[in-house]
């Protein structure tokens, strides 16, 4: 279709869902995440030893309730990803007669191949934005250069921030590892909100329906 036609499809309905879910999950994984990263730290510190009974069964409560939350958020925020992620590539020949460079499976399944989710969701990503951006947005990355670099910054340093360094590099150092990675995974959790939100409201705005069902949270 011309840019700047109306086009009513399904599907786009479907991508707003989709990109609600997700960015939802990823934001309540994110929560979760720093969470269980500051019971983590706390619980090495030896403060719990050093708590009564009641206050160290409370505590060991919370950890597993924020453990479970972790688990749950991110299986959601996985499943809600990828749905959304192949929905915004597919719609690109589906809904809009654009070709793509790979099928719509790579959209998700790239993130489950060793070596090529290092680069291939941000090469896909990045085809979506740039071919239904608005020409002040074509090849302005920034959203999903913060993204992708928190996102493989985040699993490099997490290398480094199990308990098991505790004893090698002291409690300090430890938890300083740990309040970076937490930092950046939030960057990344924002990030991916943001492509998630911006690359929806191009669609919507391609299609030539305007951002009526996207409100503008994030500009």
């Amino acid at each position: 279709m011309n840019k700047g036609g109306k086009v009513h499809d399904s599907r786009l309905e479907s991508l707003d869902l989709r990109s609600k879910v997700a960015m939802g999950a990823v934001i309540a994984t994110s929560i979760c995440y720093v969470a269980t990263k500051i019971l983590m730290v706390v619980s090495s510190s030896g403060i719990m030893e050093s708590s009564d009974g009641a206050i160290l069964i409370m505590l060991g409560m919370v950890m597993v309730a924020s453990g479970l939350g972790l688990i749950g958020c991110f299986l959601v925020a996985v499943i809600a990803w990828c749905m959304w992620a192949y929905r915004a590539y597919a719609n690109l020949p589906e809904v809009f007669g654009v070709p793509i460079e790979s099928s719509p499976g790579w959209a998700p399944g790239s993130f489950f191949i060793p070596f090529v989710n290092l680069f291939k969701p941000y090469q896909i990503m990045k085809e979506v934005w740039d071919k239904v951006a608005p020409s002040h947005e074509v090849g302005q990355h920034n959203w999903l250069s913060l993204w992708w670099a928190c996102w493989i910054g985040q699993g490099v340093i997490s290398r480094v921030t199990g308990e098991g360094m505790l004893e090698t590099v002291g409690l300090g150092i430890y938890a300083l590892l740990n309040g970076i990675e937490g930092v950046i995974y939030v960057a990344a959790a924002y990030g991916a909100v943001q492509v998630a939100y911006r690359i929806t409201k191009f669609q919507c705005e391609y299609a030539g329906e305007g951002s009526a069902r996207m409100a503008d949270y994030f500009s």
